[in-house]
C-alpha cells in the first residue's frame, strides 16, 4: 500500500488563473491513482473524483465517495482550501495530499524548507486579519447605524486608499491562514 500524491497529476490547470482557483487532492493505494478535484468559482460547491485520471463521480461537498474493494475517499472544502480528505480502507485512514501544482502543496514545502519563514508569515497573517476586524468593525457599525438613522463616528476612519490596502492585505492574510489548514499534516 503506497500513500504518496501524484506529482504529475492528470487534473493540474493550464493557465495560472486555474492553478489560483482550483485544487486537488490525490493518493496512490493499491496501484491505483485517487484525485479529488475542486473549483473554487464553481458555486455549487462540487467536488470530481478522479480515478486514474478519469473523472468517476461529482458530488457536493462534503462528499463521500464509495470505491472498489470497499475503500471509500471523504472529502470536503472550507472557503478556499481542502478541510479535509481521507482514504478509508476499512481499517486505516490515509490522509490525502495536495497535488504538487497546488497552492497548498507550495504552502507545505514553505513550511517543511523554512519552518522559522512560514512560522512568521502565519504569525503576520494573524495580526493583519486581527488588525481589519478592529478598524473596520466599527466603521461597518457606523455605515450601519447610519442607514438606521444614528450617528455613529468609528475611533479609526483610514482614508478610502487605505482603507481599501488594509482590507485587500486582509483577504490576502486570511487566504495564507486557510492554506495553513490543509498544508499541516495530520
Amino acid at each position: 500500500m503506497s500513500k504518496k500524491s501524484n506529482s504529475n497529476s492528470p487534473g493540474r490547470p493550464a493557465s495560472i488563473v486555474g492553478i489560483l482557483t482550483k485544487s486537488a487532492l490525490g493518493i496512490v493505494h493499491n496501484g491505483r491513482h485517487y484525485e479529488v478535484r475542486v473549483n473554487f468559482l464553481d458555486l455549487d460547491d462540487r467536488l470530481m473524483l478522479a480515478v486514474d485520471g478519469v473523472v468517476t463521480a461529482v458530488s457536493p461537498s462534503p462528499a463521500r465517495f464509495k470505491l472498489d474493494q470497499g475503500l471509500k475517499i471523504e472529502t470536503a472544502t472550507a472557503g478556499y482550501s481542502f478541510e479535509y480528505g481521507h482514504l478509508y480502507d476499512g481499517k486505516t485512514r490515509y490522509n490525502l495530499q495536495p497535488a504538487s501544482w497546488t497552492i497548498e502543496a507550495r504552502r507545505r514545502q514553505l513550511a517543511q524548507r523554512f519552518p522559522l519563514v512560514s512560522r512568521s508569515i502565519a504569525v503576520i497573517s494573524w495580526i493583519i486579519v486581527l488588525a481589519a476586524l478592529l478598524i473596520e468593525s466599527p466603521q461597518l457599525a457606523a455605515w450601519l447605524l447610519g442607514l438606521m438613522g444614528t450617528s455613529f463616528v468609528p475611533p479609526i476612519n483610514l482614508p478610502g486608499f487605505a482603507d481599501a490596502l488594509l482590507m485587500g492585505t486582509a483577504l490576502i492574510a486570511a487566504l495564507e491562514l486557510s492554506l495553513i489548514h490543509i498544508s499541516e499534516p495530520t
